[in-house]
């Protein structure tokens, strides 16, 4: 059996606290925490960080810490489940003990999504949870929360990685993938333009460094650079949809109106997406959708072109 070629983020991402990179402060002080009597450690926390800087890695791993079962974790997308409805089932599941484990855990993701009304619903689950679960608030604008919840979890405060500690992390990882000799030969101005470029986040350095890793050409590392680094929500919905052979395409369209990205941009994300793909499963689907996108450009058609090409996969019988 082929080995699964895992992008970067997923293939390291920290399963311990040693492993985490920057952030010394925010990981003492989850490790202070823990190491309090069970009884003693908080119920509810709130994780506040910029995009990409580890706020949900941090989360599984203090979930690890606390012998949850995976089968007792449950994520939570706040932009999809952000309504009062939502919160209330729930609160409804929160009171059943868990399957596998003593404990079970609750990670509601970009929690400044609720809405101010599911924001109050949650409030006396924050103060009171059930003796057997713990809650994880993650957020990118916690001053969209309203304050209550605020006073009511335990804040940790992730940042963004500092150029000092990104640097190294990011030679790490080129030994490892390529070895010690050929690292050593990567241009350091590209290793500089990925750090400079991944904002401080460590998930946003290693899409970028999988994008330039097995490039040759320095001048087609600056190039994807410049085109930015491929955002996880819309390019992984729009590539989701595409890969189902039960898409229709009333749903590609619907997606498709409200998609304002540079279709150019897409077409070439969605092929390095594709061609990652077809190494890991050789579909005759996904070979269709990466020919589809290597036919032409979308530089004169623009938008035009990238929805005829959808048009055309979504209406292959493939």
């Amino acid at each position: 059996m082929s080995e699964v070629l895992l992008p970067l983020p997923l293939k390291y991402r920290p399963e311990y606290f040693d492993e985490i990179v920057g952030n010394k402060s925010a990981v003492e002080a989850i490790e202070k925490l823990l190491t309090k009597d069970i009884g003693k450690i908080p119920k509810t926390w709130m994780f506040i960080g910029e995009s990409g800087c580890g706020k949900t890695t941090l989360a599984r791993i203090v979930k690890e810490e606390l012998g949850c079962n995976d089968l007792d974790f449950y994520e939570i997308n706040g932009s999809n489940n952000r309504k009062i409805a939502d919160m209330r089932q729930l609160q409804e599941k929160i009171v059943v003990y868990p399957r596998a484990g003593d404990i079970k855990i609750y990670l509601i993701d970009e929690a400044h999504r609720l809405t101010p009304e599911a924001q109050d619903s949650i409030l006396k689950m924050l103060e009171e949870p059930p003796a057997h679960a713990y809650i994880f608030l993650a957020t990118t604008n916690p001053e969209k929360l309203i304050k209550t919840i605020h006073s009511r979890c335990t804040i940790i405060r992730v940042a963004p990685v500092s150029s000092k500690d990104m640097l190294p992390f990011i030679n790490y990882i080129l030994e490892e993938e390529i070895g010690t000799d050929e690292a050593a030969q990567f241009p350091d101005d590209v290793l500089k333009a990925v750090v400079k470029n991944s904002g401080g986040a460590c998930r946003d350095a290693l899409k970028l460094l999988d994008l330039i890793m097995n490039m040759e050409d320095f001048d087609e590392m600056i190039e994807v650079m410049e085109q930015g680094i491929p955002q996880e929500g819309s390019l992984k919905e729009f590539c989701d949809l595409l890969k189902s052979p039960r898409t229709k395409w009333t749903q590609m369209a619907t997606f498709l109106r409200g998609f304002h990205d540079d279709p150019e941009k897409v077409r070439r994300q969605a092929m390095r997406w594709f061609t990652t793909m077809l190494l890991n499963d050789g579909s005759k689907r996904t070979r269709l959708i990466l020919l589809g996108f290597a036919e032409e450009n979308y530089f004169d058609s623009g938008k035009a072109g990238l929805v005829g090409t959808c048009f055309d996969i979504i209406h292959s019988n493939v």
